[in-house]
């Protein structure tokens, strides 16, 4: 807060923010809005790397019984 006085000589006082206060809080923000974007980068990737591994082992598992000659139609 500050006291400030206008052309009239009437006082009133005046909220001022603390600009080093405001900086490091968009720092921090900046900072956990890239975390969290890192965050869901390596996540979305392992799901991808997930999906694949299963399609993998579905179509192995597939032609294995596809190419079994014991099974009957």
């Amino acid at each position: 807060m500050r006291l400030k006085r206008d052309s009239q000589g009437n006082y009133s006082y005046e909220y001022v923010a603390d600009q080093g206060d405001i900086a490091e809080a968009e720092q921090g923000l900046a900072a956990a809005q890239n975390d969290l974007y890192n965050f869901d980068k390596d996540r979305y990737q392992s799901n991808l790397d997930d999906m694949l591994s299963a399609w993998q082992e579905f179509q192995e598992q597939y032609k294995k019984i596809v190419t079994d000659v014991s099974l009957s139609e």
